[in-house]
């Protein structure tokens, strides 16, 4: 029997590894198995590397990552750009990869 899984992204917070208890995750899509009576570390990929730089401010998490019909996830940030991935092939990953395309954005003459 398949668990079932959750997909989210975290926004500000540390990139790190090598931390006590698990990685940090923020600037990172991650994605949640469901354990016996438990939500368990299932895969994430980290998008953004500088989070702890007080003047790097992109959010991943601003733009709510969404679910599309294909099963393809998008999620974006204050940085005006949107990431598409596919989470059925995350793994546990500090750097893009060939499951994820960056979608530049735009910010215009505000």
């Amino acid at each position: 029997m398949q668990r079932a899984t959750c997909t989210s992204a975290a926004a500000n917070g540390d990139s790190s590894t090598g931390t006590v208890g698990g990685p940090n995750l923020g600037q990172s899509f991650i994605r949640l198995r469901a354990g016996a009576a438990s939500l368990d570390l299932d895969a994430f990929m980290t998008i953004l590397q500088d989070a702890t730089d007080p003047v790097f401010d992109d959010d991943l998490g601003a733009a709510s990552p969404t679910i599309l019909p294909d099963g393809f996830l998008v999620g974006g940030g204050k940085d005006g750009n949107f990431y598409l991935l596919d989470p059925s092939k995350m793994t546990q990953s500090r750097h893009r990869t060939s499951a994820s395309s960056e979608i530049p954005g735009d910010t215009g003459q505000g």
